[in-house]
């Protein structure tokens, strides 16, 4: 994107800009950083997704919104985050 941008291309970073947008909503779903360690934990690169005290795990709901959220920004995603949107 960045090199997108300054060599003037800049339709085509700020496509990748907006496509990026759902992805970063993951992090925001719940309080942070359980969803970002929620989806580390289902790709199988953490061996846990436990958050400590006073933050709390992803709820059932939250767990729904990320995989949403995964699958909207699923061209963005590669190797193994791409396998939790299949």
């Amino acid at each position: 994107m960045y090199e997108l941008w300054t060599a003037g291309e800049h339709h085509k970073a700020r496509d990748i800009h907006y496509e990026l947008h759902p992805l970063v909503d993951v992090i925001f779903t719940e309080t942070n950083p359980a969803p970002a360690k929620w989806v580390l934990q289902q790709a199988g690169l953490l061996e846990s997704a436990h958050v400590r005290p006073p933050l709390a795990a992803v709820s059932g709901a939250g767990q729904q919104r990320i995989t949403e959220l995964l699958q909207a920004g699923a061209p963005m995603l590669g190797p193994p985050l791409d396998r939790l949107t299949g």
